[in-house]
């Protein structure tokens, strides 16, 4: 279950969403400043989140036992996110391959991905199952640049297609 939070929101209360276990991404607006604690608590589903630069605290242990987090899209740079205020216990958050300057967030046949600010997307995710794998040329309408880490990690019956082979000759 994906989850988009309306601009009408202003802040995340404690244990909004405690123990979502089906949660898998959530979309916070730019009008949010705050994330409370334990807001997103053992929702271990979650694979990734995207926080807004209007974002300035986040809570005690708001995103703790999120153990599947693998990506975090920020609207800002680098500078933005560490002047953020991060409650402790929060490192499934912090230890979380972040993105910055995203735009958006969105999934398409099997890939999970953000846009970027700059027009381009990069791909964060994937859970598809096919196992000739074409990696797509635009995702959201944006050119793919960029490969996450980790994206394709055990993923042990891909093929590429031979003009992506490395030659041994």
């Amino acid at each position: 279950t994906s989850v988009t939070i309306g601009d009408s929101v202003t802040s995340i209360g404690d244990e909004a969403f405690y123990n979502c276990t089906s949660l898998t991404s959530v979309t916070i607006p730019g009008s949010v400043t705050s994330i409370g604690d334990e807001a997103f608590y053992y929702c271990t589903s979650l694979t990734s989140v995207t926080i807004p630069d209007s974002v300035t605290s986040i809570g005690y242990q708001a995103f703790y036992n999120c153990n599947n987090i693998k990506s975090v899209g920020y609207t800002g740079d680098k500078y933005g996110w560490n002047a953020i205020l991060i409650g402790r216990r929060n490192s499934e958050l912090t230890s979380a391959v972040r993105y910055y300057n995203v735009s958006g967030y969105g999934t398409f046949a099997g890939y999970s991905y953000f846009t970027r600010k700059d027009g381009s997307s990069v791909i964060v995710g994937y859970t598809g199952t096919d196992v000739d794998l074409i990696i797509p040329s635009e995702l959201g309408g944006y050119p793919v640049t960029e490969i996450g880490n980790s994206v394709f990690i055990e993923r042990t019956s891909l093929r590429f297609p031979r003009a992506l082979r490395r030659s041994t000759s």
